[in-house]
């Protein structure tokens, strides 16, 4: 097997455990991996392995079942090298930890409020933060102070899917790119 190949599983594996930031199993990991046919079992045991080697994750066994949790090792190797995950599987992760009922770690601050203006218009301003730092911010202008509300409301639960949407649109694809100036 190819060793950027192998590279990007590891990336993988340490992108879903510092999403949820909590300890996942073994079974948890795999079946995202294999699932999404990025590769097959014997390799995501061998990614596993070189990561508990490498003490990027921790490996802790209750009930006969093996959790693995991200070390601070792991979390700085993915901060130099979390890049190397296109969009697309970021998404797919997302997906996943929505679909089984997995909850994402509050990594991501976000937040609506509203406020009416001087001409009495109500403009809701809405943002994530990634890690204290601007990620997205949008203004709006809704009808009424209910809408307002609403909007606020709505933000919360969607603000993903806008997220995503809005740079596959602005960018004609699902990833991000460079600058190409």
């Amino acid at each position: 097997m190819p060793g950027e190949s192998l590279t990007l599983y590891k990336l993988i594996i340490l992108t879903m455990l510092d999403l949820v930031g909590y300890p996942l199993s073994n079974s948890q990991i795999s079946e995202f991996i294999i699932e999404k046919e990025y590769t097959n079992y014997f390799h995501v045991q061998e990614a596993i392995s070189e990561l508990l080697e490498s003490d990027l994750i921790h490996a802790a066994t209750k009930k006969n079942v093996t959790y693995y949790t991200l070390t601070d090792q792991g979390g700085m190797t993915l901060d130099m090298f979390g890049y190397k995950i296109s969009r697309s599987i970021e998404e797919d992760i997302f997906t996943y930890i929505k679909e089984t009922g997995l909850n994402l770690k509050n990594r991501y601050e976000v937040n609506a409020e509203y406020y009416q203006n001087a001409r009495g218009e109500y403009i809701v301003d809405c943002f994530i933060k990634e890690k204290g730092s601007m990620l997205m911010n949008l203004s709006i202008r809704v009808q009424d102070e209910e809408r307002a509300i609403e909007a606020c409301d709505q933000w919360k639960e969607n603000c993903g899917f806008v997220y995503h949407t809005l740079m596959e649109q602005m960018t004609g694809s699902g990833e991000e790119r460079g600058n190409e100036n």
